[in-house]
């Protein structure tokens, strides 16, 4: 399988939290590099839909949903945001955060969900979620209206299991 976003954000959050920052240290050049191909990826991609690929079908969309790229980049982005040791990677991620943002705000459909979400949604939203509340706390605009939606959605599907409920079940 070739080279894919999501696959390189999953190994730049291990190494992220490995080093704790891309500066000189051991894996500081493959997490560098990482970052360029996450961030050549979203800059080669349109404004308006929710991909920062053009790449289909990988492993992990197959499992996740054909989302799950959009949603890696932006969490692995604002992990890393300001903190590369390079004023030009910096400004890329930045660049970069931003734009993931966007697509993601643009494409989050009025229930808070988003399409192309695999067989399982509920992984896809949460790495959403992830991504979009780990951006926020982070210092990234993240338009509150967004966060909502990706609350609710979780909210609207919760179980909530009454005291009545639970006695019937365990006898």
């Amino acid at each position: 399988e070739p080279s894919n976003v999501a696959d390189t954000c999953i190994a730049l959050l291990a190494l992220l939290r490995a080093e704790a920052a891309p500066r000189e240290r051991a894996y500081a050049e493959a997490i560098r590099g990482g970052l360029a191909f996450v961030c050549a990826s979203i800059e080669a991609s349109d404004a308006e839909s929710i991909y920062v690929t053009e790449l289909r079908n990988t492993r992990v969309q197959m499992k996740i949903g054909s989302t799950v790229d959009t949603f890696l980049a932006s969490l692995a982005l604002a992990e890393v945001q300001g903190r590369t040791g390079s004023a030009a990677l910096d400004a890329r991620v930045a660049a970069g955060l931003d734009k993931v943002l966007g697509k993601i705000a643009r494409n989050q459909q009025a229930d808070g969900a988003f399409e192309g979400q695999g067989w399982a949604p509920v992984l896809s939203q949460g790495l959403a979620g992830k991504a979009l509340n780990r951006a926020s706390q982070l210092g990234a605009a993240v338009p509150a209206d967004v966060l909502a939606k990706n609350q609710a959605w979780f909210e609207d599907r919760a179980e909530v299991a009454s005291p009545a409920s639970d006695a019937a079940t365990v006898q």
